[in-house]
């Protein structure tokens, strides 16, 4: 992760420098760094071993905070994808999303054989 954020900090010189203040009404007003969550987030999402989960997830991810109804809510919670992270990983990055203009930047999620659907 540690050469996928230095080379995010190259192609976006200037971004991530001071971290940003953001207000969810769960956690109230934090600092941190947009780049630098959004990029751990999805490393964490593209870790997880069942695929649906993973792509639900991200689905989920891409949507603003203000859509997203409380049993989305609940399940991202459930897998450490707070409004925060949230509400940083759609702020704007150049001319995109942070989602948009750091998934490429994310190692792939090795699609592993759904053993739920496996029969013997």
């Amino acid at each position: 992760m540690n050469n996928s954020f230095n080379l995010l900090r190259n192609f976006y010189s200037g971004e991530d420098k001071e971290p940003v203040e953001v207000t969810t009404e769960e956690a109230g007003s934090e600092h941190a760094f947009p780049m630098m969550v959004t990029l751990f987030a999805f490393e964490y999402l593209n870790n997880l071993d069942d695929i649906q989960k993973r792509q639900k997830l991200k689905k989920l991810s891409n949507k603003e905070s203000d859509d997203l109804t409380e049993k989305e809510e609940a399940y991202l919670t459930d897998y450490k994808i707070t409004p925060l992270v949230i509400e940083l990983a759609n702020l704007s990055l150049k001319n995109t999303t942070m989602i948009l203009g750091i998934e490429p930047f994310v190692l792939p999620g090795i699609d592993m054989i759904d053993k739920t659907t496996e029969s013997s």
